[in-house]
């Protein structure tokens, strides 16, 4: 049961000549603060107060890194008897939290700057940690950054605190830790130079960032330089690599990968040895197709252009606009055509670029040979009527 404090003081003077029985009670103050137990009279400090459950003691503590919440049992005579292994100690009649050697994980927990749910962790607001806190601060009306980035600091936030921290072992945390450390640093610059949503977000997700002006790239760990005449750069959710006077650019989406799994893909434009990306040298296909105009990069893909030279595509793409043929026939040309440009280049070897390339030069010879059977058959009816 709960009294007042000056009831307590009452109650206790009341004990001093009571028999022993008396002393198996507790009585508690009603903000939990003071209590007397086996005729003594207990004070816990701020954030600790004494609780009645089930007929048992309880000492309750939510002071930040100290949080518990310990059954304390009576001996005989009703006096408490404190277990060895409590975070706390009585006495003088006063609660004293003794210094606990807490693991980072628990002291973080004890402190809200994390939270268990299930088997794993989430950071809160709380968490002290110079980057993560300028997070907070871009978000805010007035902060240092400009106000399209504010929005984005806490679309950021939100993304970052409903990311899971592994809750299995001790190790496994703070190894998750460190690297969310590492990811909340490369928000802060993304929020801080501007850049778009979408792209911060991929930096966090897949832990990369493009540094040096385009000439180093960081992914999970590993860091890749790119040589002279090379340069790395953002896009979206994902990067290019790139050539630095922009003759070709090679996509790389980082949605498909797993995470600490990263290798640059292979490319007809790129190689990569001990730890550089470099132009490949030597004949290739890509070359002379490109200088020419061939082939064209659109979007994230690379394609060919209306300038193929194959004398088929050229007659298929004259059908497509011939005005003396039925609209039957222009529109099975233009058809064609449109799904041979439509054909994404398989740009991730020079061998694999000629290969393909040998076959969609089959197939618009089959196409125009099919569409030539309809061109003769067309005219051949016009003739007859």
């Amino acid at each position: 049961m709960r009294i007042s404090v000056v009831a307590l003081t009452t109650a206790l003077l009341a004990c001093a000549g009571t028999e022993g029985a008396r002393h198996h009670r507790a009585t508690i103050a009603d903000d939990g603060r003071v209590a007397i137990i086996g005729g003594e009279s207990l004070r816990a400090p701020a954030g600790v107060s004494f609780f009645e459950r089930r007929d048992e003691v309880h000492v309750v503590s939510l002071v930040p890194g100290s949080v518990f919440d310990v059954t304390v049992p009576l001996d005989p005579t009703g006096r408490p008897l404190v277990p060895p292994d409590a975070p706390f100690e009585l006495k003088d009649g006063l609660v004293i939290l003794r210094d606990r050697a807490l693991p980072p994980t628990a002291k973080l927990v004890d402190t809200g700057q994390l939270y268990r749910h299930d088997d794993h962790f989430h950071l809160t607001h709380r968490w002290e940690n110079a980057d993560w806190q300028a997070l907070y601060r871009a978000r805010e009306d007035g902060s240092e950054v400009s106000p399209p980035m504010r929005p984005v600091a806490a679309f950021i936030l939100t993304a970052l605190l409903d990311t899971r921290v592994p809750g299995g072992t001790e190790q496994a945390t703070t190894a998750a830790l460190r690297r969310m450390e590492a990811a909340v640093a490369r928000a802060r610059r993304g929020v801080e130079a501007g850049l778009p949503a979408k792209q911060i977000v991929a930096m966090v997700l897949h832990d990369f960032e493009i540094g040096e002006d385009g000439r180093s790239l960081s992914v999970e760990g590993r860091i890749v330089r790119a040589a002279e005449g090379i340069k790395f750069a953002y896009c979206g959710d994902h990067f290019h690599v790139e050539q630095a006077k922009g003759a070709w650019v090679h996509p790389v989406a980082l949605g498909a990968m797993e995470p600490g799994h990263f290798e640059l893909p292979p490319s007809m434009f790129y190689e990569e040895a001990d730890g550089t990306v470099a132009e490949r040298s030597g004949p290739s296909a890509w070359r002379e197709l490109l200088g020419k105009e061939l082939i064209h990069l659109v979007g994230d893909a690379w394609f060919l252009s209306e300038r193929y030279p194959l004398p088929a595509f050229v007659r298929l793409q004259r059908a497509a606009k011939d005005e003396t043929l039925p609209g039957v026939v222009r529109e099975a040309a233009r058809r064609s055509v449109i799904d041979l440009l439509k054909v994404k280049l398989d740009v991730s070897g020079d061998a694999a670029f000629r290969t393909q390339l040998a076959a969609l030069d089959q197939a618009i010879e089959l196409r125009w040979r099919e569409l030539e059977t309809q061109i003769a058959g067309a005219r051949s009816s016009g003739r007859r009527g």
